[in-house]
């Protein structure tokens, strides 16, 4: 463990307006570099919210957030830019640019670092096609490199973004449900690659899913949270089939 964690949230409370409830509730964490970290837990969970935390898209209404040494409220200045772009974001809605060629959508993992001019011509002409198209490969969609985005099945668009977040390279990968459209057998492929990309140096990843077995096999770490608070914090290799069991547990509503 190193001292400089990539992310820590103190104490963290999240309260949404006009929600019934907090969507996170006094959750103190520590990601450090070289960690593969699933969220999981039942929908509502607030596993959403907390990679949002995590990638400053959301502020804590109480508590702290620190990721790479910023306090969150500070990453949206432009002197932060840097630190930005060595933070990449799968989306559940992908984020892609319908009208775009796949390869376009790809070189924009790296606009952070681009100066306008570069931006512009990625437009044109993205680049570097070798790189973006060895980030295509690694989700098994090489072949669709000059498709129109919109074009494409709910599972290649995944994949793009996928390929985006691959070909930014960034230290801090944040992955919401990033294989919740693809098949059993691609989405173990695809994990794998994420999970490859965090153990390079200075990385780490962080991942919601649904799918238990698929995030215990890939990630060496498992927050599991419920109703907006850490139920458990544990070495993969030690969350027990009774744990999720626990976890997942409908609550049956109380007699009138």
């Amino acid at each position: 463990m190193t001292d400089d964690p990539l992310v820590s949230l103190e104490d963290v409370t999240v309260r949404y307006p006009r929600a019934d409830r907090p969507a996170v509730v006094g959750v103190t964490v520590r990601i450090d570099v070289g960690e593969r970290v699933a969220l999981v837990g039942p929908s509502g969970a607030g596993k959403s919210t907390l990679l949002s935390l995590c990638a400053g898209l959301t502020l804590p209404s109480d508590g702290e957030v620190r990721v790479l040494g910023v306090p969150t409220p500070l990453l949206g200045r432009r002197a932060q830019r840097p630190v930005r772009s060595r933070i990449g974001v799968i989306t559940q809605d992908f984020g892609l640019v319908g009208p775009l060629r796949v390869a376009s959508n790809v070189a924009a993992g790296r606009l952070g670092r681009w100066s306008w001019w570069q931006a512009v011509r990625s437009l044109v002409r993205p680049g570097p096609l070798d790189e973006i198209g060895a980030a295509l490969r690694a989700v098994g969609i090489a072949d669709k490199v000059w498709d129109r985005t919109d074009t494409l099945s709910g599972g290649e668009q995944q994949r793009t973004a996928i390929a985006r977040a691959l070909f930014q390279a960034p230290d801090l990968l944040l992955a919401d449900e990033p294989v919740s459209a693809l098949d059993p057998a691609r989405s173990d492929a695809v994990m794998a690659v994420l999970a490859g990309h965090a153990s390079g140096p200075g990385r780490a990843l962080i991942t919601s899913m649904h799918d238990a077995p698929l995030a215990l096999a890939h990630c060496d770490r498992v927050i599991a949270l419920r109703e907006g608070r850490v139920v458990f914090d544990r070495p993969a290799t030690e969350v027990t089939e009774s744990h999720l069991t626990e976890l997942y547990v409908i609550d049956e509503p109380s007699a009138p």
